[in-house]
């Protein structure tokens, strides 16, 4: 069947194909964009394979471009030469276009020595040569060449589709942490030009555009000083070796249109990671402890991994609720001042203390003989109240429960999250923490 209009067909990512999205969308083609799922080369999709079947890829590779007259093309570069040309963003002459290919050129270079350094081992090493040696090259020489021509664009007088691919670069790049644009001033004005033009605008604000691949995965949390809901994710990363980094947030960030987009409910913490976005603390830190190095922090087998989710569920239904209330609600003054209701969370917290107690019988830890996630969730589940609300009468009854909570704070890495720990003297009262 014929085609209606063109079609790019790729794998369901950005990739080798997004600059050539960038200049569609910048020449306002009306194409298809077909994603045949993401690549995977031990399976590889059912669409590519196809594909290939097919005779379509003249090479057995992605991307692959198709015109309504028939001719259909391969190779992203080749791709989007051509559409370039076609639509008047090669160059005003045959030097300007030289120009235009030797950038393209030089871009495909950097684009794979970034890539070639994000296959190394040492992955840290790796991205701090990237970030502090590589890229401050880079910017500079495309600093110097843009000032160079000094018409605001890279070549001749006016837009040509290679301001595009480094504009993307830049975005990308920049997003990533790999760069700092800020720090040149020509260069920095040209980014922002070009992310300003309306269709560049609108193809930014794409909700269906796919998502960021990092070269070197990067884990955000977004979270207020001392979250402890977010510490769940922080001391999960910090035994998994994963470089879990804090996102520029402060409170009231997350009314903001940008932040909704992340989390519609406007709350945090979230976790933005190389595979999307996930909130809810204790999902966010189930998600940090499967993908860490440090695998038996989820239980040394399927039996305890489900031990290790029944005790989270168990801390969340039981605990988390009355800790939260009397801790901040009360003690914090978030909710207004109830007796009853204070005496209420006391009677089921030790409820349910009676439960712990009885189960770290005999033992260190909730689960197996290690710390696992089990122990981190419910200490930062319990961390406000333990600081704050339970006297050393309240917790006498519980003997397991207040040397397990020791054993958790003497860890180097909870004490990394939590350096100012100590256990509450006396318990605090109503609104006495309030101006903290």
């Amino acid at each position: 069947m014929a085609l209606s209009k063109p079609r790019l067909t790729y794998f369901s990512s950005r990739g080798l194909t997004e600059p050539i999205r960038v200049v569609l969308a910048e020449t306002g083609i009306d194409y298809e964009d077909v994603g045949v799922g993401l690549y995977n080369p031990a399976n590889q999709p059912a669409g590519f394979l196809q594909l290939k079947e097919s005779g379509k890829l003249m090479y057995d590779q992605l991307p692959l471009w198709e015109e309504p007259n028939g001719f259909t093309l391969t190779q992203s570069s080749a791709i989007v030469r051509h559409i370039a040309r076609t639509h008047g963003l090669m160059g005003s002459n045959e030097r300007e276009q030289a120009i235009a290919e030797s950038l393209h050129e030089y871009m495909t270079d950097t684009r794979q020595a970034f890539s070639l350094a994000s296959r190394k081992e040492n992955k840290e090493e790796a991205k701090k040569s990237v970030v502090e040696v590589e890229a401050p090259k880079f910017l500079a020489r495309l600093d110097s060449l843009l000032k160079k021509n000094g018409s605001g664009f890279f070549v001749g007088s006016k837009l040509t589709y290679m301001d595009l691919i480094i504009w993307y670069f830049l975005e990308n790049w920049s997003d990533q942490g790999l760069i700092d644009v800020s720090k040149y001033e020509t260069l920095s004005k040209f980014k922002h030009a070009i992310e300003s033009r309306p269709v560049i605008a609108k193809y930014r604000a794409n909700p269906n555009r796919y998502p960021l691949q990092y070269l070197f995965p990067r884990y955000l949390v977004y979270t207020y000083e001392g979250g402890t809901n977010a510490a769940k994710s922080q001391i999960a990363a910090l035994y998994g070796g994963i470089n879990l980094e804090r996102a520029p947030f402060k409170w009231g960030d997350q009314k903001n249109p940008e932040f909704l987009k992340k989390n519609p409910n406007g709350e945090v913490p979230i976790l933005e990671t190389p595979d999307g976005i996930i909130y809810e603390s204790n999902a966010m830190a189930k998600y940090i402890a499967r993908k860490g190095q440090d695998k038996a922090l989820y239980g040394a087998n399927e039996y305890e991994a489900s031990i290790v989710d029944q005790w989270i569920e168990w801390s969340r239904s039981k605990l988390e609720k009355p800790v939260s209330s009397w801790s901040y609600g009360h003690i914090y003054g978030y909710s207004p001042n109830d007796p009853a209701k204070v005496a209420e969370y006391k009677t089921e917290i030790a409820k349910q203390f009676t439960v712990l107690n009885e189960h770290l019988q005999g033992k260190h830890w909730i689960v197996g003989n290690r710390v696992t996630l089990a122990d981190i969730v419910l200490f930062c589940n319990l961390h406000a109240g333990l600081m704050h609300a339970f006297a050393p009468e309240y917790l006498h009854p519980f003997p397991n429960v207040v040397a397990w909570a020791k054993r958790c704070i003497e860890q180097p890495h909870f004490k990394t999250m939590f350096p100012t720990f100590d256990f509450a003297t006396k318990e605090k009262g109503y609104g006495e923490l309030k101006d903290d």
